[in-house]
């Protein structure tokens, strides 16, 4: 058995991989950090190795044997967010999500240059309910407060109720987020906010279909406001008919309050303390 999960198992590790910024620069003389979980059936553990990027910022790891290899980056005044990795070269894994080595073709790991945090509003994982009936909520994102008129961000719920007793397993419902300006994002580090790409409404939902039931919806995007302000902002949705269970929102949010700047990056000691 152990001969047999080592030759499957503990495979020759051969990497390609290329460093840029975010303006897709190569990087050079950046830390490059490689562990390898290696299991032959006899023995298991991590391999660690390290090497440095060149004036391409290009870098190979070569040498190792095992099954899965992670990378690890880092450079003074830059910062990776983690979005590449863990590759396979197990054949226990299928062979679409192995990784093949080709030295023609580096995977591209993208390192954000800090251009140091501006003063910040910061908001952590506020919950707000959502009515089923499309009313709308409006969250100021300088006070972290619902309003009556206005708001950065407006959030409304399409949605059917549960009579009492009822249970409703399968329903249609759409969210809608809208602000002046909402572009989502999957990128780890949402430090720099895009200059355009922005559209003013994003929608969520399901049709209800018995086979997929999605109640629960988790994105990040950009916020632009109307007066020129940037936030980047984590939402989780949560859909529920039961009355005593509302449909809920949470979001977490980082706003600049300088118009005009897309500077997103956070230091807590120039964190702003809320407006009243």
């Amino acid at each position: 058995m152990s001969n047999l999960l080592s030759s499957v198992n503990h495979k020759p590790i051969g990497f390609y991989g290329k460093v840029v910024d975010q303006h897709a620069m190569p990087l050079a003389n950046v830390t490059v950090y490689a562990s390898v979980i290696y299991n032959t059936g006899l023995k298991s553990g991590v391999d660690k190795t390290q090497t440095r990027t060149d004036a391409a910022g290009l870098f190979s790891i070569t040498g190792m044997r095992g099954r899965t290899l992670g990378i690890g980056l880092d450079k003074d005044g830059y910062e990776y967010g983690g979005e590449h990795g863990p590759f396979q070269f197990t054949e226990m894994v299928m062979e679409a999500e192995r990784y093949h080595p080709d030295q023609t073709n580096p995977v591209v790991f993208v390192m954000y240059k800090l251009q140091g945090a501006e003063p910040t509003i910061h908001f952590a994982r506020r919950f707000f309910d959502v009515p089923p009936d499309g009313t709308a909520v409006r969250i100021d994102l300088a006070t972290g407060r619902k309003v009556s008129a206005g708001g950065d961000v407006i959030i409304t719920l399409q949605q059917p109720m549960a009579r009492p007793g009822q249970r409703l397993m399968h329903y249609r419902w759409l969210a809608e987020i809208a602000a002046d300006g909402l572009q989502e994002s999957t990128a780890k580090l949402m430090y720099l906010a895009p200059e355009n790409g922005y559209v003013s409404a994003l929608s969520y939902g399901e049709k209800g279909d018995e086979r997929v039931q999605e109640r629960h919806v988790e994105k990040s995007f950009y916020l632009k406001t109307t007066d020129g302000r940037y936030a980047r902002v984590r939402m989780d949705f949560t859909s529920d008919t039961n009355p005593d269970y509302p449909s809920t929102v949470g979001l977490t949010w980082w706003l600049n309050p300088k118009p005009g700047s897309r500077n997103l990056e956070f230091d807590p000691a120039k964190a702003i303390k809320p407006q009243p």
